[in-house]
């Protein structure tokens, strides 16, 4: 709550959150908000492999490597 008042996007972070629980409608929901995240910004990173996760547990395989694939393709 503190962060977001100070205007810093918490969303990767609840994200994750919500994957730890490992529930089917957490995972779903947090692969919602990811899939919104990387709507804007597609080659944002924390994005990629907070969703490559998300995707992987729930048996999305392909796409998860997909993801994971981009990560490995940008230059730092």
């Amino acid at each position: 709550m503190e962060l977001q008042r100070r205007g810093v996007d918490t969303t990767i972070q609840e994200c994750m959150a919500m994957i730890s629980n490992k529930e089917q409608k957490s995972l779903e929901t947090a692969e919602k908000k990811l899939k919104d995240i990387l709507s804007k910004n597609k080659d944002f990173v924390p994005a990629l492999v907070t969703s490559a996760l998300c995707k992987f547990l729930l048996k999305k395989n392909t796409d998860a490597r997909n993801n994971l694939k981009i990560v490995n393709a940008k230059e730092y």
